[in-house]
């Protein structure tokens, strides 16, 4: 336990769930995109669709897309500043099966990319984001990770594995899921320490993978 699962984090308020996490969530889709988004549809779920907008939930939504952290007070112009940068979005109320009341999924489009990220705020401004394009990721936000879009083809697991074991990286965890209607998959790496500056370099040029991101922890933005 940190430190900032105790005193809890800073933050714009009012909510630590429903405004600091739902920036959160925002923000670690923006780095799934992995460029400037020009377009979103944020799906609202529960708690977030019930109530969220009183909490500012759609603003720290938008403010974290937009690039903005959880105690930045740009937090709630985020609207004004999503219109004068052009950035198109669109609030829906949606259900998601399986995932906990304060949750949203955000569709997001760049020029090159697009992405789907579902995130939930499980309290005191922890998130949990369960999918990525609808694979079960699980990411884990408080260690430094590195997520894989491939090819669902034999050997690239093994082949990432020792690349990241080359450069002295302890792997934490290792979570994957594939698709067998579509021949592609993904998985999630969480590390224990620094990511070497290197390494997502190395794993692009593996054959079969498609993109790759390297994310700091939340502890770390």
């Amino acid at each position: 336990m940190s430190l900032f699962d105790i005193i809890g984090p800073v933050m714009i308020g009012p909510s630590s769930s429903h405004t600091c996490g739902a920036a959160k969530i925002g923000f670690y889709s923006r780095l799934l995109l992995g460029e400037e988004p020009k377009k979103v549809i944020i799906g609202l779920h529960g708690s977030f669709a019930t109530t969220g907008k009183g909490h500012g939930t759609d603003l720290a939504l938008l403010a974290g897309i937009l690039g903005f952290k959880w105690d930045d007070e740009k937090l709630t112009e985020s609207k004004r500043i999503a219109k004068e940068k052009g950035l198109i979005y669109k609030f829906k109320n949606i259900n998601i099966k399986n995932v906990h009341p304060n949750s949203a999924n955000i569709k997001l489009y760049g020029e090159k990319f697009s992405i789907s990220v579902t995130g939930s705020s499980i309290g005191g401004g922890d998130i949990t984001i369960p999918y990525i394009n609808d694979f079960n990721l699980d990411l884990n936000i408080k260690k430094n990770s590195i997520v894989m879009y491939y090819d669902d083809v034999p050997g690239i697991i093994a082949k990432a594995s020792s690349l990241i074991a080359e450069r002295k990286i302890n792997i934490a965890y290792l979570r994957s899921f594939r698709k067998s209607s579509t021949g592609k998959a993904m998985m999630s790496i969480a590390l224990d320490g620094e990511i070497d500056p290197t390494i997502k370099e190395k794993l692009e040029k593996i054959k079969h993978v498609k993109w790759i991101r390297v994310l700091r922890s939340i502890y770390e933005y």
